[in-house]
């Protein structure tokens, strides 16, 4: 099953975006700035690097609860989908909800990953392999 994650344009502070499951699109998300000071890949400081990732279930110690780990990211470690309501609950992982606020704010935020949780257990139990491709607005318009 492939999620496909289309990160808007970023405004300097949270970095918005639209999660697609199986081509249709289901979630938002909110990450941090994609730069810092002009640099990228800063652990805990920015969203991760655009590319595609492998993507397994597992227990949270951090949040007490199930989350999607992304594995292999390039200069990062314990990056996770998980739920949040504001860009500051996060150290460069993604949040991801139903709604978001003009303020930058995600909701139902539990409910979503519940709901994406069952969409990957579904293809887990059919012998499937979760991928997560990122791409950044950036490079969505320059096609």
């Amino acid at each position: 099953m492939n999620l496909i994650l289309q990160r808007g344009a970023a405004n300097g502070e949270i970095t918005r975006g639209v999660l697609f499951v199986t081509g249709f699109p289901r979630y938002f998300t909110i990450e941090p700035p994609l730069k810092l000071d002009g640099k990228i890949n800063i652990p805990e400081k920015t969203a991760i690097l655009p590319g595609t990732y492998t993507v397994m279930a597992y227990h949270s110690p951090h949040l007490g609860r199930r989350v999607l780990s992304v594995l292999n990211v390039p200069g990062r470690e314990n990056i996770e989908v998980h739920p949040l309501n504001k860009v500051s609950e996060t150290e460069g992982c993604i949040g991801v909800g139903h709604f978001w606020s003009p303020q930058g704010l995600l909701s139902m935020s539990v409910d979503a990953l519940d709901e994406l949780l069952a969409f990957c257990d579904a293809a887990w139990n059919g012998k499937d392999v979760v991928l997560l491709t990122i791409h950044n607005w950036s490079e969505a318009v320059n096609v």
